[in-house]
């Protein structure tokens, strides 16, 4: 497992853009699910924690910061092709949180606000792309 360090890039108009650290989900604790910590010294979270598939490929990446889960989240299939994109403020789900079919088009749209959904303006598609109902049954997780 390996992370990557944090570097300044200057721009072509030259000003400088933060590059996040990259840090494997084996290279981080989470003791009580609210912090998240580096293992090497126990220091807050701050930039981009990825996790694997077996065959070495992406599978997800959340950014941190203060140890807060705080900004994109983005998982995919095996297959590279995007699965959930969405956003975290302050360690809870916010913002639009899509989620796609493995054919790449989008499978369901969910409005969350402070880690709650806003079930009432759902929206789910077929694999074809044609809107449908939205089974409250059949919810599926975002796994996070």
């Amino acid at each position: 497992m390996f992370s990557c360090v944090s570097i300044d890039k200057n721009n072509e108009d030259n000003t400088k853009e933060k590059i996040l650290k990259r840090y494997h989900i084996d290279e981080i604790d989470s003791p009580n699910d609210t912090l998240t910590y580096l293992k090497k010294d126990m220091s807050l979270v701050n930039g981009i924690v990825f996790r694997s598939y077996e065959n070495g490929k992406l599978k997800d990446e959340t950014n941190y910061k203060e140890g807060k889960r705080d900004g994109l989240y983005k998982w995919w299939y095996e297959n590279d092709q995007l699965k959930v994109k969405g956003e975290f403020i302050n360690n809870e789900f916010n913002g639009l949180w899509t989620k796609y079919h493995k054919n790449g088009k989008i499978s369901g749209t969910i409005p969350m606000i402070d880690g709650e959904s806003i079930g009432e303006k759902e929206r789910c598609w077929d694999e074809e792309g044609k809107e449908i109902y939205c089974n409250p049954e059949l919810k599926t997780e975002y796994d996070y």
